[in-house]
């Protein structure tokens, strides 16, 4: 009777680990919002974390190469990415909660450059360069394709501020707290000499994208954006926002 009772436990404690309120999340590299590196792996993951947290669901956070992650969270071996600025194709392979947060791109440029502008019209024939694997900004892609900038790719935009900073470029563009943080990280000591443009080029939300492949996912975004937002109306968001940049 005892192995039968224990045999019994043992079913029922694993169907409860196989529909525990876990959560397997994917997202990447791109400090300050999102790094294995930083404190809770940045403040969009702390928000992501806590807005779980709020309706009881645990988070098991991994980061991955973005294109894997969101092409697993796609195909339901994980169960959602973030944090995605919404598109016709994730809108169709996805569910999409509410804004998690805001990403700003800005044009930075040496402290002594006289552009002044952030207008495509305004920088004709000026050297900028992109990242490699990166969508460049709409303006400054047609303006490349119609001849008038100058388009360098090199390996990360790190490599790009070390072009500006040789003037072997005139301006790159990077998400601006992204460029706060290399600035500090990368150029302590040369920071002063870059200086970003605004108003920025281009501002978008980011989102939590969840596999259209999981189970309950509709309910579980309803529930998301719910909590995200009581979060947001009594202060707690922000509050997390500003511990990652406490001095």
């Amino acid at each position: 009777m005892k192995v039968f009772l224990s045999a019994i436990a043992f079913v029922f404690m694993a169907h409860l680990s196989a529909h525990a309120d876990t959560i397997v999340l994917g997202t990447g590299e791109y400090a300050p919002y999102t790094s294995a590196d930083l404190k809770n792996g940045g403040f969009v993951t702390e928000i992501v974390k806590r807005t779980f947290a709020e309706i009881g669901v645990e988070t098991d956070i991994r980061f991955l190469p973005w294109r894997r992650g969101e092409v697993e969270a796609k195909g339901g071996k994980i169960d959602g990415v973030f944090s995605h600025i919404r598109s016709p194709e994730r809108d169709t392979n996805f569910l999409v909660t509410v804004p998690i947060n805001d990403y700003s791109t800005v044009m930075v440029v040496r402290e002594s450059s006289p552009i002044s502008s952030v207008e495509p019209q305004d920088l004709k024939g000026k050297r900028y360069c992109l990242p490699l694997g990166y969508a460049d900004v709409a303006q400054f892609e047609a303006a490349y394709k119609a001849g008038n900038l100058k388009r360098h790719r090199v390996a990360g935009i790190d490599n790009c501020l070390k072009m500006l900073k040789a003037v072997r470029i005139d301006f790159a563009w990077e998400d601006e707290l992204v460029l706060k943080v290399l600035f500090s990280d990368e150029f302590p000591n040369s920071a002063n000499e870059f200086k970003t443009l605004l108003p920025p080029i281009d501002t978008n939300p980011g989102h939590l994208l969840i596999s259209k492949k999981l189970a309950g996912g509709p309910a579980l975004v309803e529930k998301f954006n719910l909590a995200f937002k009581t979060l947001k109306a009594d202060g707690t968001i922000q509050k997390i926002f500003d511990s990652h940049f406490a001095q």
